[in-house]
C-alpha cells in the first residue's frame, strides 16, 4: 500500500507540475498576443522572400502599439474601393506598412484624409526595397490600378538592395533591360517552424528575439541527435558587391517599369539622432542614399521628394522627435504620430495637383 501511495503522489506531482506549466504556457500567450505581437502572418514567396497572410488580425507592441487586419491581399489597409474616383498607390518597406501606430495615423491615411475623393493604397510590406516592391506591384490585381504611385525609399533600401540577392541584365549598350532574382528554397529555420509560429506568439516572438542562438541551439540538437558533429555552414559565395552606380541603375530601371502603368513620385524618407537645441543631424546613410536614389529620380525624370526637412521642422516646433516610442526608445526607429502628420502634410502637397491634372 505503502509503494502504491507513493507511486500515486509521484503522479498528482507530475500532474500539477504539468497543469501549471500548461497554464503558465496559456498565459504568456494570451499575454503575448494581446500586449505584444500576434503569431507569425508570413508566407514563403520564391522571389519577393515573404508576404503576409490576408485576412489576420494583428496586435503589434514592440514598438509603438496597434491593432489591425490584413486585407485580402495581406496589406495593413482596407480592400481597393470599385468606386474610388482616382487611386493612389504607395509602395515600400515597413515605413509605409507602419504597423507602429494605428491605422488612422499613418501617412497613407492622413493624405487620403487630405485629398478628397482620392483613395491611397498602403501595400508596404517589412523587408522590402524598391526592386522588391516593383515586383510586388506587377502582382498586385487590376483593382489596385492606379493613377499615381509613390515610391517611398529611405537609408536601409541602399543595404537591403546590397544583400538581396539580384543581378541586373544589361543590353550591349550597358542599359538595364531586367532584373534577374535569385532566391533559395524555403530551408531556413523560420519556414519550417512556420505551422508552431502561425499558430504561437510566443514562439514567434522567442524565434525574433533570439534568431542566431536558436538556430546554433537546433544545429547542435540534432547533432547529439544523430550522434554526428554539426556541419559547418556551408559557404555561399556572395553575389559581386553592387555599386552606387548599380543600384542606381536598378532603381531608375524601377521607377521607368512602374511609370508604365502610372505617374510615379519618389519620396525619401531619411533617418536622423535629435539633438538639444532643436537640432537635427542626419544619419551619413542618408546622404548615401539620398544621393543614390535622387539621381535615379532625376535620370527617370520623376519628382523626388525629401522628408527630411519637414522631419526637422516637426522637432524644432514640438521639441517631440518624429520618429520612436516610449515602450522603445523615442528618437530611434519608425515614424511616429508626429513623424506620420509630417509626411503626410508634405506628401498631399505634393500629390494634390498631379491628381487634380490627371483627373481632366
Amino acid at each position: 500500500m505503502t509503494g502504491d501511495a507513493e507511486h500515486s503522489g509521484r503522479m498528482r506531482a507530475v500532474g500539477t507540475c504539468l497543469a501549471l506549466t500548461l497554464g503558465l504556457l496559456c498565459v504568456a500567450e494570451f499575454g503575448t498576443r494581446t500586449f505584444i505581437g500576434s503569431p507569425s502572418n508570413a508566407v514563403f514567396h520564391p522571389v519577393l522572400g515573404s508576404t503576409q497572410l490576408p485576412n489576420r488580425m494583428s496586435v503589434n507592441g514592440r514598438a509603438g502599439f496597434s491593432r489591425f487586419m490584413t486585407n485580402a491581399h495581406g496589406l495593413n489597409d482596407e480592400d481597393p474601393s470599385p468606386d474610388a474616383a482616382q487611386r493612389v498607390v504607395v509602395l515600400g518597406d515597413s515605413f509605409v506598412r507602419a504597423i507602429e501606430v494605428d491605422r488612422a495615423q499613418n501617412f497613407t491615411s492622413l493624405v487620403e484624409q487630405r485629398l478628397t475623393g482620392v483613395e491611397v493604397m498602403n501595400t508596404g510590406v517589412a523587408g522590402f526595397n524598391p526592386t522588391l516592391s516593383a515586383v510586388a506591384f506587377r502582382e498586385l490585381p487590376e483593382s489596385y490600378a492606379a493613377q499615381l504611385v509613390v515610391l517611398v525609399v529611405n537609408a536601409e533600401d541602399v543595404t537591403d538592395m546590397q544583400n538581396d540577392g539580384f543581378e541586373l541584365v544589361r543590353d550591349p549598350l550597358g542599359a538595364v533591360v531586367d532584373i534577374t532574382y535569385v532566391r533559395h528554397p524555403p530551408g531556413a529555420l523560420r519556414w519550417k517552424l512556420a505551422p508552431i509560429l502561425r499558430r504561437s506568439a510566443v514562439v514567434t516572438d522567442v524565434l525574433r528575439r533570439f534568431n542566431a542562438p536558436v538556430r546554433e541551439f537546433v544545429a547542435r540538437f540534432r547533432a547529439a541527435a544523430t550522434f554526428r558533429p554539426a556541419e559547418p555552414p556551408v559557404k555561399v559565395e556572395a553575389p559581386p558587391r553592387l555599386s552606387d552606380a548599380d543600384l542606381a541603375d536598378a532603381t531608375e530601371f524601377v521607377i521607368t517599369g512602374i511609370g508604365e502603368r502610372a505617374e510615379v513620385v519618389v519620396l525619401f524618407v531619411p533617418l536622423a539622432t535629435f539633438h538639444a537645441g532643436a537640432r537635427t543631424v542626419f544619419d551619413p546613410r542618408s546622404e548615401h542614399a539620398r544621393a543614390v536614389f535622387g539621381a535615379a529620380a532625376q535620370r527617370a525624370g520623376v519628382p523626388f521628394l525629401d522628408a527630411g526637412p519637414a522631419l526637422a521642422q516637426v522637432y524644432a516646433d514640438t521639441g517631440e522627435p518624429p520618429v520612436g516610442f516610449h515602450n522603445v526608445t523615442i528618437g530611434v526607429g519608425h515614424l511616429n504620430a508626429h513623424g506620420h502628420e509630417a509626411v503626410a502634410k508634405l506628401l498631399a502637397h505634393e500629390l494634390e495637383p498631379r491628381l487634380q491634372r490627371a483627373g481632366r
